[in-house]
C-alpha cells in the first residue's frame, strides 16, 4: 500500500509538471483527466482506487469489518467521481461526500481511541487553507487528499503492527517448547522378533 501511495504522489507531481504549472496548481484533481494529458488524470484515480482496495482488504484481514464497510463505500464514491464529468453536479456532490466520509471516519477513530491528535485533525482543513495561502479550491482539495492518504497509510501501518504483536494462543504455547520445537513424547515398544526367538532357542 505504501508503494502505491508513493506512486500516486509521484504521478501527482508529474501531472503538475505537464502544462502550465500555476494553472495546474489551481485545478481540482478530476480536471487532470481533461486535455492532452488525460491519461495522467486517470492513472491518478486508478492509484487512489488501488490504495482503497488494498486498505479495505487489510481491514478485513484484521477483523475490522465496520471500517472495511466504510472503506468500501469510499471506493464506490471514488469510482463515481472518477467516471463522471468534472463539472457535473453529481460529480461535485460525490467528491464532497467522499471527502466528508473519509474525514469523519478518521475523526471517529481518533475520538474512540481518545487520541489528542483529534484536535489537530479537526483543524486540518482550516490549517490547509492557511498553508496553501488561500490559493484556490483545487490546491486545497489536493492537499486534503494527500492528508487523507497519509492517514490511511498510518492506520494501515498500525494494523500491521498490531497483527505482528498479537500474543500466541494458549494451545500454541502448550504445543511448542522454548526452542519452538513441538516436543511430543515418543514411545518405543519392544516386540519379540525372529532374531530374539532364535537366540532363546540356543
Amino acid at each position: 500500500m505504501k508503494l502505491v501511495s508513493a506512486t500516486f504522489v509521484l504521478l501527482l507531481l508529474a501531472a503538475h509538471g505537464a502544462g502550465d504549472f500555476s494553472q495546474r496548481l489551481a485545478e481540482p484533481l478530476s480536471m487532470f483527466r481533461d486535455g492532452k494529458q488525460a491519461w495522467l488524470g486517470y492513472l491518478l484515480f486508478a492509484a487512489l482506487l488501488l490504495v482503497g482496495l488494498l486498505y479495505m482488504r487489510d481491514l478485513i484481514r484484521a477483523g475490522k469489518e465496520e471500517e472495511a464497510v466504510t472503506a468500501g463505500l469510499a471506493i464506490l464514491l471514488l469510482f463515481i467521481v472518477a467516471v463522471t464529468p468534472s463539472l457535473q453536479a453529481f460529480h461535485l456532490l460525490g467528491s464532497l461526500l467522499l471527502l466528508l466520509l473519509l474525514f469523519g471516519h478518521y475523526w471517529r477513530l481518533l475520538r474512540d481511541s481518545e487520541s489528542p491528535w483529534i484536535i489537530f485533525h479537526s483543524s486540518a482543513p482550516f490549517a490547509l487553507v492557511l498553508l496553501s495561502g488561500c490559493h484556490s479550491y483545487g490546491l486545497w482539495q489536493k492537499c486534503l487528499i494527500l492528508y487523507l492518504v497519509v492517514l490511511a497509510n498510518v492506520r494501515h501501518h498500525l494494523l500491521g503492527h498490531r497483527r505482528a504483536s498479537r500474543p500466541l494462543s494458549a494451545s500454541t504455547v502448550r504445543s511448542f517448547g522454548r526452542g519452538g520445537v513441538n516436543r511430543r513424547r515418543k514411545v518405543y515398544q519392544l516386540e519379540v522378533g525372529r532374531e530374539w526367538a532364535r537366540y532363546k532357542a540356543r
